[in-house]
């Protein structure tokens, strides 16, 4: 069995114990992290508006608050910031580096680089053949390798029923 296997395992009997649905996803966020080495992870989900929210989000560490408080604030339109560009393309997208990245691109880069945020990876959450909402992660670190990012799409894949039961 490889790492995402367990950590799919251990999301659905989070989500199987039925504690509340806000705490289950923060759970399978932190996680996420601890399997996948992030950082910080945050799901995205389209509103009322049009616009994508923060659900939720998860980080490893107390210096990620006010970078926290702005994301929860914060809304994205299609092709807009790093969530908005993966709704609007439908594929992952890697940023390897937040120090070096317009605001443009990642209209958070300011904030996520005064935290030490490096390197960010998003891809689309679909549930069948429906867009569900945008799941994002960062590390402080350089990735040395491919498995955060491929455990992070498999993780995606399988949340996409768990969210699509909640909205």
């Amino acid at each position: 069995m490889n790492d995402a296997d367990e950590l799919i395992g251990e999301i659905a009997a989070i989500f199987d114990s039925h504690i509340e649905s806000l705490a289950a996803f923060e759970r399978s966020l932190e996680l996420l992290c601890e399997e996948a080495d992030w950082s910080y992870a945050e799901i995205w989900i389209p509103d009322e508006t049009n616009q994508l929210s923060c659900l939720t989000c998860h980080w490893m560490d107390e210096k990620f608050e006010e970078f926290v408080a702005i994301t929860r604030v914060v809304r994205f339109g299609p092709g807009e910031g790093l969530p908005g560009r993966v709704w609007a393309s439908g594929e992952s997208e890697s940023i390897e580096n937040l120090n070096v990245t317009s605001s443009f691109e990642f209209p958070r880069a300011s904030n996520a680089s005064f935290v030490g945020l490096r390197h960010a990876y998003a891809v689309p959450i679909e549930y069948g053949d429906r867009f569900i909402g945008v799941l994002a992660a960062a590390a402080t670190v350089e990735l040395s390798s491919e498995k955060p990012h491929r455990i992070t799409e498999r993780f995606a894949h399988e949340i996409g029923e768990y969210i699509d039961q909640l909205t």
